[in-house]
Formats: C-alpha cells, sequence, structure tokens
C-alpha cells in the first residue's frame, strides 16, 4: 500500500516537499523542488537522507570573460548540509560540472558550474543552513550553538560556529551614514581596559565597538564620518578633548543622567559632613544694607490709597523698560495701555510726583533706615529714637514691616535650631542613602534630615543642588544657566563652588542637554548588553566578536 504525503517544510528551498511512502517494502521518496536543480536519487543511511542533485541547464558561463559553454571536461560530486527533514538529517550530494572556455583570449581554461544560489563558494552547507548556524552563534556561545544545531539534526563543530558568525561584520546594505552618535566607555578589565561603544541616536542602533576611549580609533571613527552633527556623551575628559580635535563644530550634548549623579555624588559628602558639624550652635547675621533697603523700597511702593499704588507702580515699570531702551510704543504693548498713558506718566514727571506724602518722608530716609537695621536695631522705638523728628512713629513701621518680618522670622528658626542641639547629638545622623534620595527627589521622611535642613548652610546647599536638578529635568525655564552657576560659585560649598566649576567649564554641552531632547539612555542599554555577552562567553570575547554578536544581533 503506498501512502502520498504532501508537506511544505524549510529544507533547502519554500517548495513543497513531496513524499512517498511504501510500508510494504519499507521505502520513502520524496522530492525537492529547487528551481533549476533536477533531483536524481533519494537514498536513506540510518537517520540520514542522501539526494543526489544536477543542474537541468547544459552549459555555463565562464566566471572570467562570462562565455557560454557547453563543452564538458569532467565532473565531482560537492557534499552540502541541508535542513532536517521529519527528524531526520539531509545531505546533497550536488553533481559539479567542469566546461572548457571557448574563449580563445580568456586566461581561465577551465571552470566549474556556479551554486550560488543554493551555497557560499567553497561552502559545505547550503545557504538556508548557514543562516540558521549563524543566528543560534549570534545569540549564544560556540558550544551551546553546536549543541543546539546538533539536537536539529545539523553538524557544526565549535570553530565553524564561530567563522560562520565571523562573516560578513557589517551588512552589505547599512542605509544612510549617523547623523547623531552616542558615545560611551566600557570596562574590558575594571580599572585597567577600557573600550568604546557608539550608537546611532536615529535608529537605535550600534554601529561601532572600540578598543579604548581614547587615541586613534576613536579619532580615526570621527573622520571617516564627518556628517555627524550631535553627539551625545558623558562629562568624560577623553571623549571631549578626542572631539575637539577632531570634530571642533559638532554640536555637544551632556547626559542628563550623568550630570545628575554627578550632582549627587559632589553634593553627597558635603552634607554628611555639615550633619556630622551640625551640633554645634548657630549665630544670626543681620542682612546687609542693600538687602534692608529693597525691602524698604518694597514696602514703600505698598503705601497709599489705590490710585497713587498703581500709578506710581506704572511710572516704576514703564521707567524700567524705557531706561532699558524701549519706545514708547514698545513700552505700552508691553504693559497692555495706551501709549498715550505712557507719554503722560514719564513725560516731565518722576517717581515722587505720584507718591504720597508719607511715602515722599520715607524716600529722603531709606538709607538711613537701612544701615540702621543692618546694624542690628529692629525695635520701633529704638528706631524712632535713632531718626529723631525726622520720621513718626507711624512711618517708621509701615516702612520696615517688611525686613522686620523677615528678620524676626530668620531669629526664630535659628533659635528653634539652638534649642534642639542637645536632642540632635543622642540621635543618629542622616545616613547617605538618605541624602541621596533626598537630592533625587526633593522629600523626605527621615526625621534627622528634616532636622539638618534647618542649617542654612545645608539649606542653601540643597536649594542650589535641587535648582539645577529641576533645570536639567527641564521643570524650570525661568531661571538660566549662567545665573545658576554665578550663585553658586558664590555659596560657602566647597564641594558646590567645584561641581560649579565644572559645569562652567562644560557650560555649552550641559545647556544643550536642557535644549535638546537627546540624550545617553541607549548607550547605557547596549553596555549592559554588552556586559552580558561577556558573562555569556566568560569574559573571553575579543573586540571583533564583540562587534559581531552587537551590531548582527537582531533582536
Amino acid at each position: 500500500m503506498n501512502q502520498s504525503i504532501s508537506t511544505v517544510g524549510k529544507a533547502t528551498t519554500n517548495k513543497p516537499i513531496y513524499v512517498n511512502v511504501n510500508k510494504k517494502k519499507s521505502t520513502i521518496s520524496f522530492k525537492l523542488h529547487i528551481p533549476h536543480y533536477r533531483q536524481d536519487r533519494v537514498s536513506i543511511i540510518g537517520k540520514s537522507y542522501i539526494v543526489e542533485l544536477s543542474r537541468t541547464s547544459n552549459n555555463s558561463r565562464c566566471p572570467a570573460c562570462g562565455c557560454l559553454s557547453q563543452s564538458l571536461h569532467g565532473h565531482y560530486i560537492r557534499q552540502l548540509q541541508g535542513s532536517e527533514i521529519f527528524n531526520h538529517s539531509l545531505t546533497l550530494l550536488v553533481k559539479t560540472r567542469k566546461f572548457r572556455c571557448l574563449n580563445k583570449h580568456c586566461l581561465r581554461k577551465v571552470f566549474s558550474e556556479d551554486h550560488s544560489c543554493l551555497a557560499s563558494p567553497y561552502g559545505r552547507n547550503t545557504l538556508e543552513v548557514e543562516e540558521r548556524i549563524r543566528e543560534v552563534s549570534l545569540k549564544t556561545t560556540s558550544r551551546i550553538a553546536s549543541a543546539l544545531l546538533y539536537g536539529q539534526n545539523i553538524l557544526c563543530s565549535q570553530s565553524a560556529c564561530l567563522r560562520i558568525a565571523h562573516k560578513e561584520l557589517y551588512p552589505k546594505n547599512r542605509g544612510s551614514l549617523p547623523v547623531a552618535i552616542g558615545i560611551d566607555d566600557f570596562a574590558q578589565k575594571k580599572g585597567h581596559v577600557y573600550g568604546s561603544v557608539i550608537v546611532d541616536q536615529m535608529t537605535h542602533r550600534p554601529i561601532a565597538v572600540l578598543p579604548c576611549r581614547e587615541g586613534d580609533e576613536l579619532e580615526q571613527f570621527l573622520r571617516d564620518n564627518p556628517q555627524i552633527q550631535y553627539i551625545t556623551r558623558d562629562r568624560g575628559r577623553n571623549f571631549v578633548e578626542a572631539i575637539n580635535r577632531t570634530l571642533p563644530g559638532v554640536t555637544q550634548i551632556c547626559d542628563r543622567f550623568h550630570l545628575i549623579k554627578n550632582l549627587v555624588d559632589a553634593l553627597t559628602e558635603e552634607i554628611a559632613s555639615l550633619s556630622r558639624l551640625s551640633v554645634h550652635k548657630q549665630t544670626y547675621s543681620y542682612p546687609s544694607m542693600e538687602e534692608c533697603r529693597a525691602k524698604i523700597m518694597e514696602a514703600l511702593y505698598g503705601l497709599g490709597d489705590a490710585r497713587h499704588r498703581h500709578k506710581l507702580n506704572l511710572f516704576v515699570q514703564a521707567d524700567s523698560c524705557i531706561r532699558k531702551g524701549m519706545s514708547i510704543t514698545e513700552t505700552a504693548r508691553q504693559l497692555g495701555v495706551h501709549s498715550q498713558v505712557i507719554w503722560r506718566l514719564v513725560r516731565h514727571h518722576t517717581g515722587k510726583d505720584y507718591m504720597s506724602d508719607q511715602q515722599k518722608s520715607i524716600l529722603k530716609h531709606v538709607d538711613d533706615l537701612a544701615l540702621e537695621i543692618s546694624h542690628g536695631c529692629t525695635d520701633i522705638k529704638k528706631l524712632k529714637k535713632k531718626m529723631g523728628s525726622k520720621m513718626d512713629a507711624i512711618a517708621i513701621s509701615a516702612a520696615t514691616i517688611g525686613i522686620r518680618n523677615k528678620i524676626k522670622q530668620e531669629q526664630q528658626e535659628i533659635r528653634k535650631y539652638n534649642k534642639n542641639i542637645a536632642e540632635r547629638k543622642n540621635k543618629k545622623h542622616a545616613s547617605i542613602r538618605s541624602i541621596r534620595k533626598f537630592i533625587l527627589k526633593g522629600k523626605t521622611d527621615v526625621q534627622s534630615l528634616t532636622a539638618l535642613l534647618k542649617n542654612p548652610s545645608i539649606k542653601q546647599v540643597i536649594t542650589l543642588g535641587l535648582r539645577f536638578r529641576e533645570m536639567v529635568n527641564g521643570n524650570i525655564r525661568q531661571w538660566s544657566l549662567e545665573n545658576w552657576i554665578k550663585q553658586a560659585m558664590e555659596s560657602d560649598s566647597k564641594a558646590m563652588r567645584a561641581f560649579a566649576g565644572g559645569i562652567k567649564a562644560d557650560q555649552q554641552a550641559v545647556q544643550n542637554a536642557m535644549d535638546i531632547y537627546l540624550n545617553n539612555g541607549l548607550l547605557e542599554g547596549t553596555v549592559n548588553k554588552i556586559k552580558a555577552i561577556k558573562r555569556q562567553m566568560f569574559n573571553r570575547a575579543s573586540y571583533r566578536l564583540l562587534n559581531v554578536k552587537l551590531i548582527a544581533f537582531k533582536t
């Protein structure tokens, strides 16, 4: 009884495989439909099918001159390994004919017919089997790949798996050249040997693994790709110097993650040190004369009735705009009023013209009041005694209410802080972990850290750090990086000044990090993939093999 089975499998072609089973004779026959090939014979040896193939055409072209020839010189059998069929290995015996070249001027007298559609030159596997070996070898080690392929009835040694995996490191059609890239380093040997990985920011694919993070290899890569416009990096000086030497006009972008990390690393130890010194009592220092004068002028503009306050504030704003070089029309447009209103306000008038009598009397003695308050005199009776008949107590109270309340509040905080010194001596200091968490998130439930924030020095450091973090994350737009650097350089914290100095040296790249969306997140994921490959290869993977496994990886 004969039974015919028709199935579609991936043996050597996508064409159907026709199988004929004879149960009485215990024989099996099938036919592989391979274009341009004729199946001559099928036999079985153990668990292996042997298929003999030959070309259907009677001629072939010379690979040297392209001349068509039918003059047969001889033949030989080429053995190829195919994909399994019904849990049996498949061996293809391809009859390969040799032809004489009929072109008298051709240097090649004898040539073999072409089998490039079936296997690669000098290959022992079909193209399909070779591709399967490459896919398995790229995703695991050569030893495991050989064992897995053996389970699929494909015989391939460990060295053969490596050799096939190394073929065609870069695809033939790589597409467009990278315009935006990211560079990061990774440790081949921690503390001694470092490599670099480069990722295309547009395609999110790694494009190179270099055996160093400085030197000729990195500069050569940058020289070979002059079309690059954007480079994301960390703050390592090796990358900065190489980029500046090779592509000085490229836009460099600092990685936001590394900026925050550098901030946390710089401030954590500083805050922990201040925390250990926080058992000492704090003394209050009165504000400067300039700060007192600004607060008094602020209170001055708020005195009088609504009509005086409105006109005075409008005049101050208009006068400020005009002093900056703006015209009457531009000033009116910015303030949202008619230009005639601005003209009537500023023409032949000063700020005193819109002040009440009380405001005018206070304005004459603003400097005297600011001087006395900066020297520690905040009591109304004492201020009245020092001012004499120049001002009455009501005017003094109205003018200094803002600065006196501020001083009172700060003094209360200092007194409360000093009162709890004895209690904090017996308590644990804030841990490094809680300090880092607070800088990163801005919130804490740790009581020791909450009490620590009452220290003015620590509060200043924390405020500047949180403000920089919000600027990097794009949550604060009204603050400029230049102003932040100026304030940080003027702070009392040595660590903050050192960090601000580093930011100033790389200011343009840091500003680009705040304005451009690109970052090094892709690089961090790629470095993790490299570490996984190194562990898989027992840290014995060469840079060429890393390139193969990383760049040709399809997942």
